[in-house]
Formats: C-alpha cells, sequence, structure tokens
C-alpha cells in the first residue's frame, strides 16, 4: 500500500513540476510563438486544449515505441530524431483530426479543424516528446508528463490573454504597445516561475 501511494505522489510530483516549474512556455520558451498567435485568436481555448493534450500524448507514446525498437539501432540515430519526431506529431495530427470530427458535436467542429494544425504542430509538442525521451522516462511518466506540459501550456494562454487585457494601457509608451509589452510580461511570468526552482541569482 505504502509503495502505491508513494508511487501515485511521485506521479503526482511530475505533473506539478510539467504544469508549473518546467512550465514549457515560462521554463524553457517552448512555443511562445504559437502562444502569442493564439491570444489575439478566436479559437475557444478549451478545444484547443484537449486538442493539443491529446497531440502530444499521442505523440510521445508512438515516439517512446519509435525510439528503442528502431532509431536506437540506427547508426549516427541523433540526426534523424527531430524527424522522428516530427513523423509521429504528423501521424498523431492525423488520428486525431478524423477523430476529432467524428466524435465532436457537430458545431464545434469547425473550431477543432480550425485548432487541429495550431495544436499539433507545435514548439511545445516536439520539445515534450524531445525532453521525456532525454530523461529517460517510462511510460506512464511520459504520459503524466505530455498531460502535465499541455496544462500548463494552456494556462500560460490564460494568463497572457489576461495580460493582454491588463496592457491595453494608455499609459504604456507607444513603442512598447503590442509585442514588446508581451515579451516583457511573458519575461517577468518567466522570473516569477524560475523562482519556483529555489535557485539564487548570483551578483
Amino acid at each position: 500500500m505504502n509503495e502505491v501511494a508513494g508511487m501515485l505522489g511521485n506521479y503526482l510530483l511530475l505533473a506539478l513540476t510539467a504544469i508549473t516549474v518546467e512550465n514549457a512556455v515560462f521554463a524553457r520558451a517552448l512555443g511562445v510563438s504559437r502562444l502569442i498567435s493564439l491570444v489575439d485568436d478566436t479559437t475557444s481555448t478549451v478545444i484547443f486544449s484537449i486538442l493539443l493534450t491529446a497531440t502530444t500524448t499521442a505523440s510521445g507514446v508512438l515516439y517512446y515505441y519509435l525510439y528503442p525498437n528502431i532509431l536506437e539501432g540506427i547508426e549516427n540515430e541523433v540526426y534523424f530524431r527531430a524527424l522522428a519526431i516530427v513523423l509521429c506529431m504528423s501521424v498523431s495530427y492525423l488520428v486525431i483530426f478524423i477523430l476529432a470530427v467524428k466524435l465532436m458535436p457537430y458545431e464545434h467542429v469547425a473550431k477543432a479543424a480550425a485548432a487541429m494544425p495550431a495544436a499539433a504542430f507545435n514548439c511545445m509538442v516536439f520539445g515534450t516528446v524531445m525532453l521525456a525521451t532525454q530523461e529517460k522516462m517510462t511510460l506512464t511518466q511520459n504520459i503524466i508528463f505530455s498531460i502535465g506540459s499541455s496544462i500548463g501550456f494552456s494556462i500560460a494562454i490564460l494568463l497572457v490573454t489576461e495580460g493582454q487585457r491588463k496592457l491595453q494601457n494608455r499609459d504604456i509608451p507607444a513603442a512598447f504597445k503590442g509585442l514588446p509589452a508581451t515579451l516583457l510580461y511573458l519575461a517577468g511570468l518567466a522570473i516569477a516561475v524560475y523562482g519556483f526552482t529555489g535557485r539564487i541569482f548570483s551578483l
């Protein structure tokens, strides 16, 4: 019983780490360009988040099985990793797109179709799969890390969207309005997240 509780605790900690301390946007700047483009988009954040989570998890699982069975035996396999991850993302895109069209209510299909490319072909998806492989995570850890990273990215979208509303202030100089103010806001959030790691800046 203690072993099961300890294992569940570790998985919960991994998920919380992926959402906060190892947030793809604030800790590693993965998917920043995609995030900024989504802030002003009319696509439903909920639909995008569901598709992003499904694509990231599916890509991670596919690559988890592809890497040891095919890539690891190839000479200079490091040069084929990026291509293999993109291949896994493409396969995930096709499968999840078909499932989304078949399973989602008719009124949400158009939104899902619009959000799918952004959810599938994203630096956050690529980076999450690569990080899970580098850390040699198990299949369960891989799935939890993928879901946690996707949730963290979705939270980042909400934070930046809210920040954009606050940044529509007439007191902000014209040179900083728009993208510069957004990037400064992201930098401030990234420093705040960095503080969770317990590291101290050296003077």
